[in-house]
Formats: structure tokens, C-alpha cells, sequence
């Protein structure tokens, strides 16, 4: 659901300017990314724009060697600690945005659902376990469910997030790494009789489709996704037009949407 908007607004673009688009998918996993991206640099592809890329190819570097090679651009998170092209969206403050509504709500027991392996995971659940320690409170939940942005993920939201609902931990709400963890929490509460927002609120991120024809309709953090994948085609472009050889981070605003699927906790 998040790279659908990034990907048709990069072709959109290219395609005004003479270029066309190749799609790749990784699947999530490092090894096939590097395998992926070497067979285009053997074809002779003009550059590479990679959508959040997996955490480990950018960590050790890959990606700072590759941008070397051919012109590329990666989309996620904001990061300042590596050397490459990124058009970023701000998810540090975005998440920081988010769990303040949830306080101003007067929410304290917040769980926090994320998938594998990525960087954009990693930092929102760094921001959680901060935010949970300055505010000092007591309750903290973790629920990992896997790869996060296939359909699958709703399923295994539902099932991971049912399990906690049959303990004595329950939380009154919740922070999804993305829409569709949402969504899974949400058909796990109406399975359980619980009722989304009354008994439990739910946060999603991304803003894409899913979060305005589910129901309730979910509150998110919208990315403004349309205009990133606007600026990294016409950034891609510009530095093959250029050359190689420059480095660039462009970072866009996020802000919070509110819908349907939070209110105060009983």
C-alpha cells in the first residue's frame, strides 16, 4: 500500500522526461536486493531509485559504493548518518506527533507493532522506548509481525495482536508502523468484541487508501508519499543529467491525520 502512490508518481515523471521504468522487488531480503542491483548496473540502466532499501545494504555501506558506480536515490526515513542520495520523509517527528495525540488523549498503555528488518522500523521504535522512558511510564509492548508491507502482514497483525488481547496486558492503544498493522488490529479487537476507538485506539502510518475505507477510518501519519516519489524521479534525473559524483538529502514534512480511530480510554 506505500509504494504503489511512490512508484506511479516516479513513472509519471520519467516519463516526461525520456526515461522508462524497471520494477524490482526484493521481497525484503538483502541478498536478492544486491543481487537485483548488480544486474541492472550489467544492463546498462541509466540509475537506481530504491525504496526503502533493506537496513543492513545501507549500514555496511553498499549503497555509498554503489551511488559510485550509477546515479541512485534512496527513499526512506530520515537518516544523517549515511552518505547518499536520500529523499527522506521526517518519521522522527511524525512519531513523535503521533504519540503526543495519543497522551493528549490521555492514552499510557500503548503497544507498538513494527516488521523486519528495516531502518524505518528501527528508528519509530527508538522514538517509542525514548518517548516511553521520558514520560516515564510503566508499560511497554513490542509485537514484531514479520515482513511489514505485504497483505500478508494484516493477517499476522490480527493474529500477533490477538494474543495479546487474551493476556492481562492489554493496552487502550496502540502505534502501527504502517496502515495495514493497523487494520490487523483493528479486525483483531471487532473478533474480540472490543470496539475501535471505545476500548482501543489505533494509529496507522503512511496514509494510503486503506486508512480511509477501513472502519473506523484510521488516524495516521501521512508521508505526503505523491511528492516524494515527485522529487526523488526529478533528483534522479538531475544527477545523471550532472554526473555522479554529488550527494543530497532532501527531507519532506509529515503530519498527522486524524479520522475515526482514536478517542480517550474509558
Amino acid at each position: 500500500m506505500f509504494f504503489p502512490i511512490i512508484v506511479e508518481e516516479i513513472d509519471n515523471i520519467l516519463r516526461t522526461k525520456g526515461y522508462s521504468l524497471s520494477l524490482c522487488n526484493t521481497r525484503g531480503d538483502c541478498k536478492t536486493e544486491v543481487d537485483l542491483v548488480e544486474n541492472i548496473i550489467l544492463r546498462g540502466m541509466d540509475g537506481i531509485i530504491a525504496i526503502d532499501p533493506s537496513f543492513e545494504n545501507i549500514q555496511n555501506g553498499y549503497y555509498e559504493k554503489i551511488n559510485k558506480i550509477i546515479p541512485t536515490i534512496i527513499i526512506n526515513a530520515n537518516s544523517e548518518e549515511y552518505k547518499c542520495n536520500f529523499v527522506s520523509y521526517d518519521e522522527e517527528a511524525g512519531t513523535v506527533e503521533a504519540f503526543d495525540y495519543l497522551f493528549k488523549l490521555g492514552h499510557s498503555r500503548i503497544a507498538f507493532i513494527r516488521g523486519d528488518k528495516s531502518y524505518s522500523y528501527n528508528l519509530k521504535e527508538k522514538m517509542y522506548k525514548r518517548i516511553i522512558k521520558e514520560k516515564e511510564l510503566k508499560y511497554q509492548k513490542i509485537i514484531n509481525v514479520g515482513m511489514g508491507n505485504s497483505i500478508e502482514v494484516v493477517n499476522k497483525t490480527e493474529t500477533s495482536f490477538k494474543k495479546l488481547l487474551d493476556t492481562q496486558e492489554r493496552p487502550t492503544s496502540v502505534f502501527c508502523c504502517n496502515d495495514l498493522m493497523a487494520l490487523g488490529v483493528i479486525n483483531a479487537c471487532n473478533k474480540a468484541g472490543l470496539c475501535v476507538p471505545e476500548d482501543i485506539s489505533v494509529i496507522g502510518f503512511d496514509n494510503t487508501l486503506l486508512s480511509d475505507v477501513s472502519h473506523p477510518k484510521i488516524t495516521t501519519v501521512d508521508l505526503n508519499m505523491k511528492e516524494i516519489g515527485r522529487i526523488a524521479a526529478l533528483e534522479l534525473v538531475s544527477i545523471i543529467s550532472r554526473g555522479i559524483s554529488c550527494r543530497k538529502k532532501t527531507v519532506l514534512d509529515t503530519k498527522l491525520i486524524i479520522k475515526e480511530s482514536c478517542s480517550r480510554p474509558l
